[in-house]
């Protein structure tokens, strides 16, 4: 008999031991123990943890002996998980090892989706995937792995009906720049198809066959995930949770570009096809419709969703909570940030007001010749913040919070590890290439050149 054979959880079975600290299973904080040496019954927020409770069925979290090694760690919690769970969390360790993504939620909601590809033909809808970004951020890459791992269609310039023939109801497929144009007719026929292949009950695409003489009809239903530089249509984005590639900066980005002239699929097609029969056969459409009903249900999606309603969150959100119940996870907090990204990416205003304050002071700063040998320009976060949200006062709107200011700080390119702290002051390190690419970003903008910024020390 296993050791783990007596627990019903891996919390219990973590619990039973004895450690003089723990670490925390959801945020990795770590906390000194009781004083039998038992872990502590809440993630504190005081020490920088999550809050969570070991009590809490909905908040939950366990803590694990923090000299205990991931893999020991994994070896235990492997223990306890459904099939669905531990699919789950390798596809999300699987995208982690092949690309740079800025936030953890992004992998947990491709990792949803690629599980949604395999259960789709069970599903009323499906959500897409829209992964915008600039050339050389790994986009088309990235979409090209998750086809490999779901098993779908990879296209760029395909022509509608081989899009239409080659797809069976359910399938998924990978559209690589949805926003390049080609041609008009092409465009709102391509587009029309797409905004209908969310549902399993949408229109078809129909052709007249003028060789047999006969209607063609096929069904264009099923997940997809598209990349694009400029924007998604108003339609395919209210389909569609929004996840921004960037290139990674520095010598580790060569760990991903190596990962992926050989990239691995760890075996999880298979297994995910393996799992797929098990898990429609559990989860009916009747089932699915009555669990959605359940109470419990319905307080996850008012977690998941900021404000519930007729609307593409609590839709999108819905499917996605279903995904998760068949596969034995829990996804709501990441369903929540990537609803509130998505909201976010809806206004681009907030960053083209932190590029307008981010040029002036880049300009101020090289005027005065305030540049490194290497020609990064060095801005204290303090000042940026400050003049962004001075201008957003004169325009007679409310400041930035913490959460919306980095995000937008990440969307300008100023990733985490570009930040530095020499005397606990958070530094912006700024690489003369994207230095110089921010300020030709408003070459054409007459309002560059009219900000004065605060002193930048």
């Amino acid at each position: 008999m296993s050791e783990t054979a007596s627990f019903s959880s891996a919390g219990e079975y973590f619990a039973s031991k004895r450690a003089d600290s723990w670490r925390c299973g959801r945020c990795a904080a770590t906390a000194s123990s009781t004083l039998d040496g038992k872990p502590p019954a809440s993630c504190l927020l005081e020490v920088g943890g999550c809050g969570r409770s070991r009590d809490d069925d909905e908040a939950y979290t366990y803590f694990v002996p923090a000299d205990w090694s991931d893999a020991k760690v994994q070896l235990a919690v492997d223990a306890f998980v459904q099939p669905g769970q531990r699919l789950f969390n390798e596809i999300v360790s699987n995208l982690q090892r092949h690309f740079y993504l800025k936030e953890p939620w992004q992998y947990r909601i491709l990792a949803l989706y690629v599980l949604q590809c395999k259960v789709a033909t069970g599903l009323p809808s499906v959500f897409y995937i829209g992964l915008g970004g600039t050339k050389g951020s790994g986009k088309t890459t990235l979409q090209v792995h998750l086809v490999r791992l779901a098993r779908g269609h990879a296209y760029s310039n395909v022509s509608i009906p081989t899009f239409a023939r080659k797809m069976k109801h359910g399938d998924n497929v990978s559209i690589d720049e949805i926003d390049e144009s080609r041609g008009k007719e092409y465009d709102s026929i391509r587009d029309a198809l797409l905004r209908d292949g969310y549902r399993a009950e949408g229109p078809k695409y129909e052709r007249w066959d003028y060789k047999e003489n006969c209607a063609e009809i096929f069904s264009v239903f099923g997940p997809k995930v598209f990349g694009y530089r400029q924007g998604l249509e108003d339609a395919l984005r209210s389909r569609s949770f929004p996840i921004p590639t960037v290139k990674p900066i520095g010598a580790s980005g060569a760990e991903y570009v190596n990962a992926n002239l050989w990239p691995e699929d760890d075996g999880l097609p298979t297994r995910l096809d393996e799992w797929a029969v098990s898990a429609l056969k559990a989860h009916s459409p009747e089932t699915l419709k009555a669990l959605v009903q359940e109470e419990s249900f319905q307080g996850r999606l008012k977690r998941a969703v900021p404000e519930i309603g007729a609307n593409r969150e609590t839709e999108l959100s819905t499917i996605g909570l279903l995904v998760a119940e068949m596969a034995g996870v829990d996804v709501t907090d990441d369903l929540r940030a990537a609803n509130e990204a998505a909201t976010s990416l809806g206004d681009p205003e907030p960053l083209e007001q932190l590029r307008l304050a981010v040029r002036a002071l880049i300009r101020d700063a090289r005027e005065k010749g305030n540049v490194g040998i290497d020609g990064s320009v060095r801005l204290l976060q303090r000042v940026v913040r400050d003049n962004v949200n001075n201008l957003r006062l004169l325009q007679k709107q409310r400041t930035l919070s913490d959460g919306e200011f980095a995000k937008w700080r990440r969307d300008l390119g100023v990733d985490d590890n570009l930040l530095k702290h020499p005397k606990n002051k958070t530094t912006w390190i700024i690489p003369k290439s994207l230095a110089d690419a921010i300020l030709l970003s408003g070459d054409e903008d007459p309002e560059a050149n009219r900000l004065t910024p605060e002193a930048n020390p």
